[in-house]
């Protein structure tokens, strides 16, 4: 009796797990093939574009609106954090996500302030991964700020291939 209520409370938890599962498609995919009909290998193309290896590359509960289940968000989750690991091991990865962030906290804020911070940035990084990005952010801010001329010359810069020089 000492046993039976952790177990009880064991089986209810991995039962609902086993209740969250996706239901299958119950008819031929886009592709004319049924479920559990998924060649293994790499991604092909198919009729209505790829398909990888478990299937069409589009959740096809995703597209009917449904709510992704317990499952999906924990491989959502897993998925961002193995994105996250894999940017965090490259420095000029990161380096380009760190300016793409720095805009879009600055955007508030106008043009200007997004110009002045790009323009110190590109005096202080010493990655030209991310000297490049920002060449190319601040010639669109230049040009959408009216200033030809200013997004003319890092476009120069850039093709010249005197960037991180």
């Amino acid at each position: 009796m000492k046993h039976f209520i952790p177990t009880l409370v064991a089986t209810g938890l991995v039962s609902s797990l086993a209740w969250a599962q996706p239901v299958p498609l119950s008819g031929p995919g886009p592709n004319g093939d049924r479920p559990g009909d998924r060649r293994e290998g790499p991604a092909r193309e198919g009729r209505d574009g790829p398909v990888g290896r478990e299937g069409p590359l589009v959740n096809p509960r995703a597209m009917a609106g449904a709510r992704p289940g317990p499952l999906e968000h924990m491989k959502n989750f897993l998925d961002v954090i193995d994105r996250y690991n894999q940017l965090g091991k490259d420095a000029d990865a990161t380096a380009v996500a760190a300016v793409i962030n720095t805009i879009d906290i600055l955007r508030p804020r106008g043009t200007d302030a997004i110009t002045t911070r790009l323009e110190n940035m590109l005096s202080e990084t010493q990655s030209i991964a991310a000297q490049r990005v920002i060449r190319l952010q601040l010639a669109d801010f230049y040009r959408q700020s009216n200033q030809p001329e200013k997004a003319l010359e890092q476009l120069d810069v850039l093709i010249s291939g005197r960037a991180g020089n």
